[in-house]
């Protein structure tokens, strides 16, 4: 092979060789695929087609459900594929079109996740002045200008990608196209890749979740201020069970991208599975954790369902 990536026209995704039972392996993706669609999917609609539910928390809602549609969707087909169909080749210009897709999802979700934790911050420590502070405006601003940022920064890991020599093989020891897995399989000599991404993703991750935690914090310490037992026991478990999907989404990403791949197991199957943790788990229990459980939406919910079967009783 030549010592230039512009040779590369296709990389093999070396994926869950390991898997005896591709078959089941598959049934379960799938499973997990169309759970992740139906939930996304079902609060988009509800908040589209509900005005009461348009308003800054919600929209928040609808858009982290528009990433999770998208970040499970460009990975878990092309596993599928690999696993059902044992069609594990992809293109260099396809496989730098899914990391550009998965990074920029990713950071989109890191940013949105921090908003919403300083939504639920103001809501609950200055409720009189959430009005004025959090508007369906700003709340639009800010995601518009996240997504502006989460492209700039995954500029910057498309840049160094497209600069990466593959002189010796091109199977990436993953079950999708990222920047780690490019890292490992490139021809490296200069240690300027990890140490300028994984400064940028400590920066970058790290703080963002220092200030979810911090957020979350102090909401839990005014929750334990309150007199109503059960509206203290609500809000520490709403707080707990928010913290415990943002460590699932968190964690391995801090695992993969803040430390030196130096410092990473060899085994490329566990940071390929804690990348695959980070990106399908938390976008099928997302609509549960922060959607199905909130009263607005399961009323609305049950509004929807009465009316069609009023609907359908009366052309019965």
């Amino acid at each position: 092979m030549n010592d230039t990536n512009t040779s590369i026209s296709n990389f093999v995704l070396s994926c869950l060789k390991e898997i005896e039972e591709k078959e089941l392996a598959g049934a379960v993706f799938i499973i997990i695929y169309l759970v992740t669609i139906f939930g996304n999917t079902m609060v988009i609609v509800i908040v589209i087609t509900d005005h009461q539910l348009q308003r800054p928390m919600f929209l928040c809602i609808t858009v982290l459900s528009l990433i999770d549609l998208t970040c499970s969707t460009t990975i878990v087909l092309k596993i599928l594929a690999i696993l059902l169909f044992n069609n594990n080749l992809i293109s260099h210009s396809g496989c730098l079109a899914q990391m550009f897709i998965l990074h920029h999802m990713e950071a989109l979700e890191i940013f949105l996740l921090t908003l919403m934790a300083f939504d639920r911050y103001v809501a609950i420590n200055d409720p009189l002045r959430y009005p004025a502070v959090i508007t369906n405006k700003v709340i639009l601003a800010s995601i518009a200008g996240i997504n502006v940022l989460g492209v700039i920064l995954v500029m910057v890991y498309m840049f160094f990608a497209e600069t990466f020599n593959f002189c010796s093989t091109n199977i990436l020891p993953y079950c999708f196209c990222d920047f780690t897995a490019m890292l490992r399989t490139a021809c490296l000599e200069d240690t300027r890749y990890i140490i300028y991404t994984s400064t940028l993703s400590a920066i970058f991750i790290v703080f963002t979740f220092l200030l979810i935690v911090f957020s979350y914090a102090k909401i839990i310490l005014l929750a334990l201020k309150m007199s109503s037992a059960d509206g203290k026991k609500k809000a520490l478990s709403t707080c707990v069970t928010h913290l415990s999907v943002v460590g699932l989404f968190y964690f391995p990403l801090i695992f993969i991208y803040v430390v030196p791949t130096s410092r990473q197991p060899a085994s490329s199957t566990v940071a390929s599975s804690m990348i695959m943790v980070s990106t399908i788990m938390p976008p099928m229990l997302n609509p549960l954790i922060y959607s199905l459980r909130n009263k607005e939406i399961k009323q609305s919910i049950q509004k929807v369902v009465k009316r069609k079967r009023v609907t359908t009783f009366i052309f019965n």
